[in-house]
Parts: structure tokens; C-alpha cells; sequence
């Protein structure tokens, strides 16, 4: 089923990756897939669902960029942080599936949110042009805004 979804998505008649209006079609070809699963934006997601239901597809969506992230208590903390900060923090963390919901197992809460925040205090930000740059600027004022009233919060 994903193998054949992913092919879908990837089609020359849609771009890559497939959505809006085109995606309708591409749905179509896909008869045989028994359920669509989706992480983005609600807008896509409603897209989505619409033709989902027109095909009588059952859905699963993660929608809005609240993408979780569960670490159990057997992870290593450290690889756990280095594997999700370029996750978190890719584009500014302005990509749906950047996660903005960490379950930590209180075993290795402490040790997670210190390397989290080890790794996430060397990031370098500034001008996206500069090679010693890690970090560039947010795409819009919009974003600006969102992450001090997060920040605020």
C-alpha cells in the first residue's frame, strides 16, 4: 500500500511532492489503497479528505504541524537529541512535520532535554547566505510573531 501511494505521490503528471487540485487524480489510480495517511497542513488535509470520502478511503491525518515525537525509556538520550534537533530546527522548524510534541519517559527526561538543549544552543543564526551560519531567517513576519507568542507562553 505505501509503496503504491508513495509512487502516486511522486508521479510527473502532479510534481512532486502531489498536492492540490492534480493529487484528485492521482487519488483516483489508487483503487486498490485501502487508507490514506497524511501529516501537513490542514488545508491539504481537508483536500484530502474530501476525496478520501468520495472514495469511501479511510484517513489518518496529523494536521497543523503538531507532529509527536515519543522517546522511550530504553533510548539513548544523546543519539535521540542529535537525531531530532535537525528535525525540529530544519527551515526555522517551519515544516509541518518539524515535531512540536516531545513524550519523554521520565528515566531519560533529564538527560534528553539537556542535550536537546545543548545541540539546540549551537545552533548559529543569521544570514542563511553565510557558510558558518546553521540556522537563516524565518519565511515570514507571521512566523516571527507565532514563536514570541510562544515564547511569551
Amino acid at each position: 500500500m505505501l509503496g503504491e501511494l508513495s509512487v502516486a505521490r511522486r508521479s510527473p503528471r502532479c510534481g512532486d511532492p502531489c498536492v492540490g487540485p492534480q493529487w484528485g487524480m492521482e487519488f483516483r489510480v489508487l483503487g486498490n489503497v485501502d487508507v490514506l495517511d497524511d501529516t501537513g497542513s490542514v488545508a491539504v488535509g481537508k483536500h484530502l479528505a474530501s476525496l478520501a470520502g468520495a472514495h469511501m478511503k479511510r484517513v489518518t491525518m496529523e494536521l497543523g504541524g503538531h507532529a509527536p515525537v515519543i522517546i522511550a525509556d530504553d533510548a539513548n538520550a544523546d543519539i535521540a537529541a542529535a537525531a531530532l534537533i535537525g528535525s525540529k530546527f530544519r527551515n526555522c522548524g517551519q515544516v509541518c512535520i518539524s515535531p512540536s510534541r516531545f513524550y519523554v519517559h521520565e528515566t531519560v527526561r533529564d538527560d534528553f532535554e539537556q542535550a536537546f538543549a545543548d545541540y539546540a544552543n549551537s545552533l548559529v543564526v543569521g544570514d542563511g547566505l553565510d557558510d558558518s551560519v546553521t540556522m537563516g531567517p524565518m519565511i515570514r513576519e507571521r512566523a516571527v510573531l507565532k514563536s514570541i507568542d510562544l515564547i511569551e507562553d
